[in-house]
């Protein structure tokens, strides 16, 4: 029995010396940086772990994409060290691996895998309104800056002769590019002469630009090559400029809605409110057929009545009489209208007419006052259709 107890007491004891005995293991990496799975914003990069020992700690490595390299260590006391690694980094995938080593020899090894972005590189600006050979008259020009960024804006001021101006962010299309495109706008009252345009930008991750230019503002529209319309936001230039200044553009065409849009056939159209002008590779301006394109075809024709005061064109039977005529002879005739495609006819509370180039509207009213004529959008509708 004696000898029993003894053996028990003995295997008692190992057991007890095996469970106090300190247990090996491995150092712990923890708080990786940058975290898994992330993307870092362009520029510096912060690549670091945190290790944890049960013994003292005797070493680390750390590689980048298989390559060594040597970083910084902070010892917070033998068991725990901070580790960091900071370069800026090509765009691109990475892996990080630590390997931890402790005074015993144990050691536990890490890897883990983050996107760069890249460098970090200044926003590029680029002044594109008024362009270089741009001239606004007197009044109100508007002024576009370009800026190309890594990120988002973060700060963006606008100065004409050293004063702040209001401005809109416009974020625009890619266009295939990897940077955020997005224009400045400003709008603003400016007399004849030269201007300084000053452009400060900062982006979301701190990289920042100044652009300077210069514009000249003529005394008036005769000296200008451009014209802005405040209404719709948009720009006449060069020979559509000068055809709407020379046939009373603001009765019969109307502001621009659109900008200048190429055509496969070497044509450039512009859409306005009531027209299309087209300006063709030999320099000459046609309007497109706006009331051909709405109405389908040309109505059947009429006789000729024969009658005073009523116009009548063989091209496409069809007349032209009343208000409508002297509309029609007063603002342009055959060149900015065409000939009449229709006979005077009543559609919800007015007389219209149809045109190859426009339609002619005229408010009907139980008095016998006169109410002018007025032209149907038809540039604005079409206009919609090709959008």
């Amino acid at each position: 029995m004696t000898k029993w107890l003894t053996a028990l007491a003995g295997v008692i004891l190992v057991l007890l010396l095996i469970l106090t005995m300190p247990v090996a293991t491995s150092p712990g990496i923890v708080d990786l940086l940058p975290p898994p799975g992330i993307t870092t914003p362009p520029g510096l990069v912060t690549i670091g772990a945190t290790l944890v020992g049960g013994r003292p700690l005797q070493r680390v490595e750390l590689q980048l994409n298989g390559r060594p390299v040597q970083p910084a260590v902070f010892v917070r006391d033998e068991r725990t060290w901070v580790v960091r690694y900071q370069a800026e980094l090509p765009a691109g995938s990475y892996t990080v691996t630590v390997t931890a080593t402790d005074d015993r020899g144990h050691s536990r090894t890490h890897s883990w895998d983050f996107t760069a972005l890249g460098l970090r590189q200044p926003p590029i600006l680029a002044l594109v309104e008024p362009g270089p050979e741009t001239r606004f008259a007197r009044g109100v020009v508007p002024i576009t800056v370009r800026v190309e960024a890594q990120g988002d804006i973060g700060e963006a001021l606008l100065l004409v002769d050293g004063r702040p101006v209001p401005v809109e962010l416009t974020l625009l299309p890619r266009e295939g590019s990897d940077k955020l495109v997005r224009h400045i706008d400003a709008v603003l009252w400016l007399d004849a002469g030269k201007h300084r345009v000053e452009a400060r930008v900062t982006d979301e991750y701190g990289a920042s630009s100044t652009g300077e230019w210069t514009l000249t503002v003529v005394a008036s529209e005769a000296e200008a090559n451009a014209r802005y319309f405040r209404e719709t936001g948009l720009t006449l230039r060069g020979a559509f400029k000068q055809y709407w200044e020379s046939r009373n553009g603001g009765v019969v065409f109307g502001p621009p809605i659109s900008t200048e849009l190429p055509q496969p056939d070497g044509t450039t159209v512009q859409y306005f409110r009531y027209a299309r002008m087209e300006l063709h590779p030999d320099g000459s301006i046609t309007l497109g057929l706006l009331g051909l394109e709405a109405l389908g075809t040309v109505q059947p024709p009429v006789e000729d009545p024969g009658q005073p005061g009523v116009r009548f064109f063989p091209e496409t039977g069809h007349t032209l009489r009343g208000d409508f005529l002297t509309f029609w002879e007063q603002n342009g005739g055959l060149e900015i209208f065409g000939f009449p495609i229709s006979e005077p006819q009543l559609e919800s509370g007015y007389r219209i007419q149809y045109f190859e180039r426009a339609r002619f509207e005229q408010r009907l009213t139980t008095r016998d006052e006169p109410q002018p004529v007025e032209l149907a959008p038809l540039g604005e509708q079409r206009w919609r259709r090709e959008r």
